[in-house]
C-alpha cells in the first residue's frame, strides 16, 4: 500500500463494518450491507427485500428467495380459486337450484368474491330466494378470505417495487403457474358446460379426507399431475435450500500473504479482528511468505530509492509457512497491499494465488493487494475496488472488471476487495458480519472493546 498522507487518512467511519455508498442516485450500496435500488436492477448477493432481516447473503439464498416468491404468487391464485369454490359451496349449502352455475374460463376472475359481502351474487351463483341470506359465519369467512388475498397481493406488490429484474420475472412465472394450476376450471362450450379437473373443488365438496388429499395431490389428468408436481416442488425446494444453507460450515483457517514491503496495517488490522474473533470460536491464522524460507519478512522497501531518508521505522513478521508449504486446509486468504505489490518478482506469487483460489472458501484483497488478485484473473467478470490514490496504476489489470471507485469495500460472490489502509479493518469486519452475523462483527468492532 502506498505510504501517502492521502491514503493514510483515517475517518470516523473507518472502524465501522460498512462501506461508503457508491452514489445516491436513488440507490444504496453499502458493501456487505443491504443493496436497495429504486431503479431497475439485477442485484443478487446482499439484495434486501421488505426489511433488513431479509438480506440475501449468498446465491443459494437468492435462489431460495426466488422460489419463495414464485410459490407466494401461486398461493395468491390458489386463494382466489379457494374463494370461488367456497362461493360454489355456499350456493349449494344455502338451498340454491341444483343447476350448475354458468362460469366461464376466467370465472370473471373474482366477480363472485368481490360483489356483495352480505349476499351471494346472483349473476355468478344463480337465482336464490329472497330469504336466502348468508349466515354470519359464512359472511365472516368470505371476508377473511378476501383479507388474506388482499394481504398476499399487497406483499407481492411491495416485492415488485424493489425493481429487481429476477424477482419481477419470478412474479410472472408464479402468475403463469398459478393460473395453470388453479384456473383449470369449468367453462361454457357449445354443447353445454365442459368440466376440467376439479381437484380443489373436491376439497370443499367431500368429507372423505384421505380421498380429498389424494385427489388434490394427484389429479386425474396428466396436465393436473404436472401442475401438482410443480406446486409440491415449490413447497419443498425452499425447505431444502434453507437446509443446505444452514449446513454450510463457517471457515476457521485463515492465511495472510506476506511479501517484502507489505503494508503493516493491511496485515495487523485484520489479524487483530481475527484474534478477537478467536475468543469465541476456533480460528487458525497462517502467515504465508512468498519467499523460499520462513525468515522474517520486512515492511521496508526493497529499493533504496524508496527510502530516501534512510529511515528504519519498519517492522518484520516471522511467517509460519512458505508458498511451497502452505497448509492444504487453508480456507480464507487475505492479500495485503503495499509497495511490494509493484515488485517485478511476483509472477510465482500470482501463479500460486491463481492455483489456490479454487479450493478457498473466500479471498480478500486489501488496497493495492487487489492488483495481485486482478493479475491472477480473480476479478475477471466481477465488481471490485482498490486503493484510490493508486487507482489508475492498479485498475489496468484484469479483464472485464467493474472497478468501483466509490466503495470502501466490495463483495462479489466469495471475492472481497477493499480500498486503502484502514479499509482493511472494515472489509474484515464486513466478512465477519457476513459469515457470523452483524452482532458478532459489532462486538469486535467497537472502539472501546477490551
Amino acid at each position: 500500500m502506498d505510504m501517502s498522507m492521502a491514503s493514510m487518512s483515517m475517518t470516523a467511519t473507518a472502524a465501522a463494518a460498512s462501506a461508503t455508498s457508491t452514489g445516491m442516485s436513488m440507490s444504496m450500496d453499502m458493501g456487505g450491507s443491504c443493496k436497495i435500488s429504486m431503479l431497475w436492477n439485477w442485484y443478487t448477493v446482499n439484495a434486501c427485500f421488505i426489511s433488513s432481516t431479509w438480506q440475501v447473503t449468498s446465491k443459494g439464498a437468492f435462489a431460495g428467495s426466488c422460489i419463495g416468491v414464485i410459490f407466494l404468487v401461486i398461493v395468491l391464485e390458489g386463494l382466489r380459486r379457494f374463494q370461488r369454490e367456497f362461493d360454489r359451496y355456499l350456493h349449494r349449502a344455502n338451498g340454491a337450484s341444483s343447476t350448475p352455475p354458468q362460469l366461464h374460463a376466467e370465472d370473471q376472475s373474482d366477480t363472485a368474491s368481490r360483489k356483495g359481502l352480505n349476499t351471494l351474487s346472483s349473476s355468478a351463483l344463480g337465482r336464490r330466494s329472497s330469504g336466502d341470506q348468508l349466515k354470519l359465519w359464512q359472511h365472516l369467512l368470505r371476508s377473511a378470505l378476501f383479507m388474506v388475498q388482499f394481504a398476499v397481493g399487497y406483499f407481492v406488490m411491495l416485492l415488485a417495487m424493489y425493481y429487481n429484474g429476477y424477482i419481477i420475472i419470478c412474479i410472472f412465472i408464479g402468475a403463469f403457474l398459478g393460473a395453470s394450476i388453479f384456473q383449470w376450471d369449468t367453462y361454457h362450450g357449445e354443447a353445454g358446460p365442459v368440466r376440467g379437473g376439479e381437484a380443489f373443488g373436491a376439497l370443499l365438496r367431500s368429507s372423505n379426507l384421505p380421498e380429498v388429499v389424494l385427489t388434490t395431490a394427484f389429479p386425474c389428468t396428466m396436465f393436473n399431475r404436472l401442475s401438482a408436481f410443480l406446486l409440491w416442488a415449490m413447497v419443498l425446494f425452499p425447505v431444502f435450500a434453507v437446509g443446505q444453507e444452514s449446513n454450510v460450515t463457517t471457515p476457521k483457517n485463515f492465511g495472510i500473504l506476506l511479501f517484502p514491503a507489505f503494508e503493516p496495517l493491511d496485515v495487523f488490522g485484520p489479524a487483530e479482528v481475527l484474534q478477537a474473533l478467536s475468543r469465541g470460536r476456533q480460528i487458525s491464522l497462517y502467515l504465508i511468505s512468498n519467499g523460499n524460507t520462513t525468515d522474517p519478512v520486512s515492511t521496508a522497501p526493497a529499493s533504496a530509492a524508496m527510502n530516501a531518508h534512510n529511515s528504519s521505522a519498519f517492522q518484520s513478521v516471522v511467517p509460519t509457512h512458505t508458498l511451497a508449504t502452505a497448509p492444504a486446509d487453508l480456507e480464507v486468504l487475505l492479500i495485503p497491499g503495499g509497495l511490494g505489490t509493484r515488485s517485478p518478482d511476483l509472477n510465482a506469487t500470482i501463479d500460486w494465488v491463481r492455483a489456490t483460489y479454487p479450493s478457498l472458501h473466500s479471498l480478500v484483497s486489501v488496497c493495492t493487494g487487489g492488483s495481485v488478485a486482478a493479475r491472477a484473473g480473480l476479478f475477471d467478470g466481477r465488481r471490485a475496488t482498490t486503493n484510490k490514490v493508486s487507482w489508475d496504476a492498479m485498475t489496468v489489470y484484469g479483464t472485464n472488471v467493474t472497478w468501483d471507485k466509490g466503495a470502501r469495500w466490495v463483495q462479489d460472490g466469495n471475492v472481497w476487495s477493499s480500498g486503502g489502509v484502514s479499509a482493511a479493518i472494515d472489509v474484515t469486519l464486513g466478512f465477519v458480519a457476513h459469515t457470523w452475523g452483524e452482532d458478532v462483527a459489532r462486538g469486535h468492532g467497537e472502539p472501546d472493546r477490551e
